[in-house]
C-alpha cells in the first residue's frame, strides 16, 4: 500500500510539473522586457523597481503609472532593488533640491 501511495504522489507531481512547464512555453519572456520609462525623469509619483538584465543590476525610477500598468518586469515592491535604489533616489532628490534652490 505504501509503494502505491508513493507512486501516486510521484505521478501527480510529474503531471503537475509538466503542465506548468507547457503553460510557460507560450508566455513571453516578461522578465527580459524593460518597463516603459517616462520620456523625462520625474521626481514624484510611483516608485518603480526593475532588474536590468543587460547590466545585471537593480534600477529604479519614478513614474506617473503604477508598476502593473507599465508592463515588462516592473515591480512596485521589490525588496532587493529597494535596498539598492534607496541611495540613488536620495541622491537624485538631493540633486533636484540643490539645483532648484
Amino acid at each position: 500500500n505504501r509503494a502505491v501511495a508513493v507512486l501516486c504522489v510521484v505521478a501527480i507531481m510529474v503531471i503537475t510539473i509538466s503542465k506548468a512547464d507547457s503553460r510557460s512555453k507560450g508566455r513571453p519572456g516578461v522578465c527580459d522586457l524593460l518597463p516603459k520609462k517616462p520620456s523625462t525623469p520625474l521626481s514624484y509619483g510611483y516608485q518603480v523597481y526593475f532588474f536590468d538584465q543587460s547590466e545585471r543590476k537593480c534600477k529604479c525610477y519614478w513614474s506617473r503609472q503604477f508598476s502593473g500598468d507599465l508592463g515588462g518586469n516592473a515591480f512596485h515592491n521589490f525588496k532587493l532593488c529597494m535596498r539598492t535604489c534607496r541611495g540613488t533616489v536620495y541622491a537624485l532628490l538631493q540633486h533636484v533640491i540643490k539645483n532648484t534652490l
